[in-house]
């Protein structure tokens, strides 16, 4: 292989795919992986965002690349290990393993007067110095945990542990009074998960998120009679036809019909009346607000039973035994989890980089200026995979699939003005959406605007009138990365059964507003596989 050197920082989903995408466009990859084993947060190495008993809260389909399919016996949810075994037959079937470097850190990268890269690392045995004509960064979004400062943290006599450190049904937390700060994704799910293990749990955030199960059961108009429909909460969220608006409503109109479905999907937290907590009430007809959103089965439901207390607060400090809240009150406590999300670590680059970069460790989301998620005018031999979303595929791929397009000499990025001009509106974006929980917009429109720029985006308007299953499936399916290849039959197979889902029919004898989870999964599982310990019926 003549191919020019890329280096890849990372061996997780976005290392993996990149390293696939740079063998298939002739070039030479190397990856450099700090843990001894690849997967990334998903090898479940220490201080990753996995623990033992996790799984997954988005789908199989959402968490897998076009040419890999899970198996055909997957679950639709997975727990993490079936998430590593993914990624490792993965790098095994496209012959990665031997492109990969274990337990060797990089320590620093300077571009050089050609622009090249000098990657210095160490490995157990020794320190090296290699020049490479490009540089991938896949190191993730999840790379370092973030504590924020808290006044007298170091004074709290009791436990304190960020939720990258947490391990289900951990003795140290047994019977003991728990306080969780942060209530996203795993914030819920943590809560949720000490239930009948912890003596009491007190959920403290500053924002309130809108808590979907995994399985969500719904009815798009109210005409459908008594006939639902349950989906994985990705695969309800991930359509194009609910992310994009009907072109012949107004905007008004649009935003009135995706409030009425929030309310029926979060009939809880939507209805002040019915909700028991003011702090989990959200106002749908305010104005201009962002939308939250985390997924966990049971936090509800332990809420409604008074075995998870939620308060909309902040700590102002920490003392022995207690801590302060900016609502007044004063809370015992005997352990703290901090559920207060990551920062990227790439500190090994130089200062000048960063700076080109707009590098802001104060918005762990949006700690760089790119276009597209992907590249800068000023570093075009340098790209950023992994990005646009923590846990799902698609946009890793589509961004491999570009980077290493540009890298090999067989795609060229816009003009240099082009792409300064939207650096300056992202710079823009960011100031006024800082800590936004999607800081890149919705993954859907993401998706499209990265395939867009790499010739993969279908066009829509010719499939509807040549083919309109395809057009169905593309449209009212959840967005994945099979959407993008669809000259490929594994692809289409997996759209179809995708499809397949979503357009299955229940009936239940209950009335709507009577169904319970537990309802929705005995009828879900009659047809689809979900593992073993997952849900409690």
């Amino acid at each position: 292989m003549t191919g020019k050197k890329v280096a890849i920082i990372g061996a997780g989903k976005a290392g993996l795919v990149s390293a696939k995408y740079a063998l298939e466009h002739g070039l030479k990859p190397v990856v450099f992986e700090k843990s001894n084993q690849i997967g990334g947060l998903w090898s479940r190495n220490l201080d990753t965002a996995i623990w033992n008993g996790l799984f997954t809260n988005v789908s199989k389909y959402t968490m897998m690349f076009h040419d890999h399919p899970w198996p055909k016996n997957a679950p639709i949810f997975n727990p993490a290990e079936n998430v590593h075994e993914y990624l490792k037959t993965y790098s095994k079937k496209f012959n990665l393993n031997d492109k990969i470097q274990l337990n060797t850190k990089v320590e620093s990268v300077k571009q050089l007067s050609n622009n090249k890269w000098e990657l210095s690392t160490v490995d157990s045995w020794d320190k090296k110095t290699e020049i490479f004509d490009n540089l991938i960064i896949a190191s993730g979004l999840h790379s370092k945990p973030r504590i924020p400062k808290i006044s007298n943290s170091s004074k709290i006599s009791g436990l304190q542990i960020h939720s990258s450190q947490f391990k289900l049904n951990d003795p140290k937390l047994k019977d003991k009074k728990v306080i969780i700060l942060g209530c996203s994704l795993s914030g819920s799910e943590i809560a949720a998960s000490l239930v009948g293990h912890a003596k009491s749990i007190v959920n403290i955030f500053p924002r309130t998120y809108l808590i979907t199960p995994r399985l969500v059961t719904y009815k798009l108009t109210s005409d459908t009679g008594d006939k639902y429909k349950i989906l994985p909460i990705d695969l309800f969220f991930n359509r194009r036809a609910f992310n994009y608006p009907d072109a012949k409503l107004s905007k008004k109109e649009s935003e009135q019909i995706k409030l009425e479905l929030f309310k029926r999907l979060f009939p809880y937290q939507t209805n002040k009346d019915k909700c028991h907590f003011n702090d989990l009430y959200v106002d749908l007809n305010q104005p201009n607000q962002e939308i939250l959103i985390a997924i966990s089965d049971y936090y509800l439901r332990y809420v409604q039973e008074g075995k998870i207390r939620p308060i909309k607060s902040r700590v102002l400090s920490f003392e022995n035994e207690s801590c302060a809240l900016e609502n007044g009150e004063n809370l015992q406590c005997d352990v703290v989890v901090y559920c207060t999300g990551y920062n990227s670590a790439i500190d090994y680059l130089e200062t000048k980089i960063l700076d080109i970069l707009k590098y802001d460790t104060s918005d762990h989301k949006f700690l760089m200026i790119l276009y597209k998620c992907t590249f800068h005018p000023e570093l075009e031999n340098l790209a950023l995979i992994g990005q646009t979303d923590g846990t799902f595929y698609c946009g890793d791929e589509l961004q491999a699939n570009w980077a290493n397009m540009v890298f090999s000499g067989k795609r060229k990025l816009p003009k240099k003005e082009l792409m300064l001009e939207e650096i300056d509106k992202e710079t823009k974006r960011r100031e006024k959406n800082r800590r936004s929980q999607y800081p890149y917009g919705n993954y859907v429109s993401v998706c499209d605007k990265l395939a867009k720029e790499n010739a993969q985006l279908p066009n829509f308007g010719e499939i509807k009138q040549k083919n309109e299953h395809l057009y169905e499936l593309l449209w009212n399916s959840g967005v994945n990365s099979n959407h993008y290849f669809l000259n490929e039959k594994m692809s289409i197979d997996v759209m179809n059964e995708i499809f397949e889902m979503d357009k299955r029919e229940f009936q239940f004898e209950k009335k709507f507003q009577d169904l319970t989870l537990e309802d929705a999964v005995r009828e879900f599982s009659k047809y689809y596989k979900l593992p073993d310990g997952i849900f409690k019926i």
